[in-house]
């Protein structure tokens, strides 16, 4: 191998210019993004995703894991397809937001029929938060190999693939950069997911162990004058999606009847609000019991004034008649 990236090795990343020019250029990779810098581009970073299931096979090469992954998937960035081949895994993360590093990071690479690249980069923090990203790396973490340039497949269940492992918010930043290792070529798009996924303490651990001094990551670049742009729009995605339901991972399409548990949820919730609706007195009853009990008083208080002018009778009289003709006004 002509190049390490141990940092005090004579052939390490400070070293790669003297054997690989591109490696000193302008525009490499990796980077820190800045996320008060950047530049909204909305529908000019419209990406479409749509990764399928592959089987599990691995290779280390110039100490970097990676998955080689099953034709089929691919991605569509303006209108053109790029075909995802390969991931690569590097401890610890790459890229940088404001600053902030992850213990690992996931690169998935895409390759146009033009050669043009794209890689998708996933920051990956370690928690035992319960995840589908967590069930990606559970299934072949333990069972990875500390051998060099030699394909090796492991057995995971049908529906493994790296559509468990992305993130469910899908808002990402964009530049145009380089590979992160020698030859250093140069304008490959960059796109880092904005959130983070998450592998499991041991895993991690697991994983590293195949990695020369857990260590196999290049130093941020300069940004020089490049624009890192940023698309919150919801990305399009067409995967195996899954859900968890009491720690038990199912495929959606399985649940049974899922739009009429939740239509009659909704006629529940409805249901309910209208029950405490009509529970509560009548507006114009209310209304009218008030007004009686004014006219009562009032005629009471009269009542003592005239009582020496009217008879008794009649006067009680009068008064009822007026309280019955309380229910009979127009409303």
């Amino acid at each position: 191998m002509s190049w390490s990236f141990q940092k005090t090795s004579n052939i390490g990343p400070k070293k790669w210019g003297n054997n690989y020019s591109k490696c000193t250029s302008d525009s490499q990779s990796p980077i820190n993004i800045n996320s008060t810098l950047v530049k909204r581009c909305n529908i000019l970073c419209n990406l479409n995703i749509k990764y399928r299931k592959s089987k599990c096979r691995m290779v280390n090469k110039n100490n970097i894991p990676y998955l080689l992954y099953d034709k089929g998937s691919f991605i569509e960035y303006k209108k053109v397809k790029y075909n995802l081949y390969q991931i690569a895994i590097h401890t610890p993360g790459l890229h940088t937001i404001d600053n902030v590093k992850y213990p690992m990071e996931l690169n998935l690479y895409h390759k146009s029929l033009d050669g043009s690249k794209i890689i998708i980069s996933l920051l990956v923090e370690d928690n035992d938060r319960f995840s589908s990203s967590q069930d990606f790396f559970n299934q072949f973490s333990s069972s990875v190999r500390n051998v060099e340039n030699k394909i090796f497949s492991i057995s995971t269940d049908n529906n493994w693939g790296i559509g468990q492992a992305l993130p469910m918010d899908k808002e990402f930043y964009l530049y145009k950069g380089s590979l992160p290792y020698p030859p250093c070529d140069e304008d490959i798009i960059w796109i880092i997911m904005k959130n983070p996924i998450n592998i499991e303490r041991k895993n991690l651990k697991l994983l590293k162990k195949i990695i020369r001094n857990n260590y196999n990551s290049r130093a941020i670049q300069k940004l020089n004058n490049r624009q890192v742009y940023c698309n919150l729009n919801e990305t399009n995605t067409d995967t195996i999606k899954q859900v968890y339901v009491q720690c038990k991972r199912v495929n959606v399409n399985e649940l049974d009847n899922v739009e009429e548990q939740q239509e009659e949820l909704e006629y529940t919730n409805k249901k309910n609000i209208s029950k405490k609706k009509y529970n509560k007195p009548e507006p114009q009853k209310n209304k009218q019991t008030t007004i009686a009990v004014l006219i009562i008083i009032v005629f009471a208080i009269l009542g003592i004034g005239v009582s020496l002018l009217v008879p008794i009778k009649m006067l009680e009289r009068l008064i009822i008649k007026l309280y019955k003709n309380l229910y009979i006004i127009p409303e």
